[in-house]
């Protein structure tokens, strides 16, 4: 019995990597554990690191552009941040630094490592669960004068809800201002553009958050309240 609840305490202790579970959208919705993922063929990915000396730390995980197809790839940590890569972009899932496990404070046990030639390391998502293959042409883009360039596809529109909710599929809404925060608009930033199908419309960027319109997805991103319809992306400028 002793011996049991020491096995016990250092399972808990240590915690358990193997139980974290993670989502793949492509066509559909499937969920993997960690140890599946180990099945996979690994990938590395050298991070430069300056300090009193110059060093390469190796990355070890799974190429994410070899797990579903899209010309844009979102991946969704557990506390719902959003980052969007173009899918000839180098980026594994990451689940070893060193040899060893990520640990839970460097965003373990599974984060994604980015070619370092490509961003910035604020694009190593920690804590990561959802890897979204959308296609740029049905998304909505968010560019300009942000640090988070992002394309929502109709079910990022969940991202502000759960992780559930993003897997179900459940919302179809969300205000104009979360989805600004998502892209963390500059404080030089004065205009906003909505790019549709067929027009550009610009407004006072502030005057629009202080309106705060709802986005709805209706075979098109669109935004009633200042009739605007099949938005396909928005500038911030």
């Amino acid at each position: 019995m002793k011996k049991f609840l020491s096995i016990f305490l250092l399972f808990i202790i240590l915690g358990c990597t193997e139980e974290w579970n993670f989502y793949i959208i492509d066509d559909n919705v499937k969920e993997y554990s960690l140890s599946e993922l180990k099945n996979f063929e690994t990938d590395v990915i050298y991070e430069t690191v300056v300090g009193k000396e110059i060093r390469k730390v190796k990355w070890e995980g799974v190429a994410s552009n070899t797990l579903g197809e899209g010309d844009i790839i979102n991946y969704i940590s557990e506390d719902l941040y959003l980052v969007s890569a173009p899918y000839n972009v180098d980026v594994i899932l990451a689940y070893k630094k060193e040899g060893e496990n990520i640990l839970k404070e460097e965003g373990g046990p599974l984060k994604i490592a980015v070619d370092p030639n490509y961003g910035c390391k604020c694009n190593w998502l920690k804590y990561l669960k959802i890897v979204e293959f959308i296609n740029s042409k049905n998304s909505l883009s968010i560019y300009g004068e942000v640090t988070n360039i992002l394309y929502f596809s109709p079910r990022d529109l969940n991202v502000f809800y759960s992780i559930e909710d993003i897997i179900e599929n459940r919302y179809n809404r969300v205000s104009l201002n979360k989805i600004l925060d998502k892209a963390i608009y500059k404080d030089k930033a004065e205009k906003i553009t909505f790019v549709t199908e067929n027009d550009r419309k610009t407004f006072d960027l502030h005057e629009i958050k202080n309106i705060d319109p709802e986005v709805i997805y209706e075979e098109g991103f669109n935004i009633p309240s200042l009739n605007l319809e099949n938005i396909i992306a928005i500038k911030i400028e």
